[in-house]
């Protein structure tokens, strides 16, 4: 090991070398300090020494910024974000993958950025959920600037997943309707798939807004879905509209059995586990309070009448 480090530390005088200027040597020379660099980091990961890695790769990407090679320059900011993801040091891989999508995104390769705000927010969703929402919507959004509008939709259903399991119902349905957007604009393209996708969306609103005991606002999902996206059409309306039928119709027991049809039970879990957990509202809840039975009532003669008698008989 102890070479190796040696070996290391010779890689790096030699980068630094190479950045130095002299009055015969006007620019640093780039190209060799990212060489060596490079070579550096290579051996530090080898040796498990993952933080002096990522330092390394962070100080690659920005020379390779200053060099104008702005694609390396993300890809040694995702590398370095993969090592502090296993330190873990959360904020470092945080802001690397920020800083990597960002520089992607404004120099025109937005099918890269879409992978890396992807893969940080499958990293996420365990350690940090809220900012894993935010990477799938991040990659929802660059994924639409591409036009590939059906896997942009697929990566705000993912966020809304997430909102939803935090019961942060308010975000999870402005991603829901976005997800909705997305998949009526691909439409124009494949409108079978686009729509059985949106369907899948409007089911898990629909379902939200139940669990929040709001009908009204689940019907209203209900009657827009079927005017603008072809909700009718999927597989996915026969179902919500059974489950806002036994809603209001306040029958408990036969939702119980609803739920147990194949489009709630092929949600994704969050949602399942919504709809199990729905309070379905009884009719007998709603129904005037019997009349007390007489025969189970203590009236005022025998309130006590057989411990009067005792103390009669004492």
């Amino acid at each position: 090991m102890s070479v190796k480090l040696a070996e290391a530390e010779q890689l790096i005088k030699k980068a630094e070398k190479s950045l130095k200027t002299s009055f015969l040597k006007w620019k640093p020379d780039l190209d060799s300090a990212i060489e060596y660099y490079g070579k550096a980091a290579i051996i530090y990961q080898n040796l498990k020494m993952r933080k002096e890695s990522a330092e390394i790769y962070c100080h690659i990407a920005k020379l390779n910024a200053e060099n104008g090679s702005f694609f390396h320059c993300a890809k040694a900011y995702d590398t370095a974000s993969l090592l502090y993801r296993e330190i873990p040091d959360f904020p470092k891989m945080i802001e690397c993958v920020e800083t990597a999508g960002k520089t992607l995104r404004q120099n025109g390769v937005p099918d890269s950025a879409t992978g890396i705000y992807n893969k940080a927010a499958r990293a996420l969703e365990s350690e940090l959920p809220e900012k894993s929402a935010g990477f799938y919507e991040n990659a929802a959004d660059t994924a639409e600037l591409e036009g590939k509008a059906l896997e942009a939709a697929d990566l705000a259903g993912q966020a809304a997943r997430i909102w939803t399991r935090l019961h942060r119902f308010t975000e999870a349905e402005r991603l829901l309707r976005y997800e909705m957007k997305l998949c009526e604009c691909a439409a124009e393209s494949d409108a079978e798939t686009a729509f059985r996708v949106c369907g899948k969306a409007v089911l898990a609103l629909i379902v939200i807004k139940l669990f929040q005991g709001d009908s009204i606002a689940a019907s209203k999902v209900y009657d827009e879905a079927v005017q603008r996206y072809h909700f009718g059409q999927t597989d996915d309306a026969e179902p919500a509209a059974s489950l806002l039928q036994v809603f209001d119709s306040m029958d408990a027991t036969g939702a119980a059995n609803i739920v147990k049809m194949p489009s709630f039970r092929a949600m994704e879990t969050e949602y399942a586990k919504l709809v199990r957990s729905i309070k379905f509202p009884s009719a007998d809840s709603f129904g005037e309070s019997k009349a007390p039975d007489p025969s189970t009532e203590k009236g005022p003669e025998n309130d006590g009448g057989d411990e009067a008698e005792d103390q009669d008989i004492c």
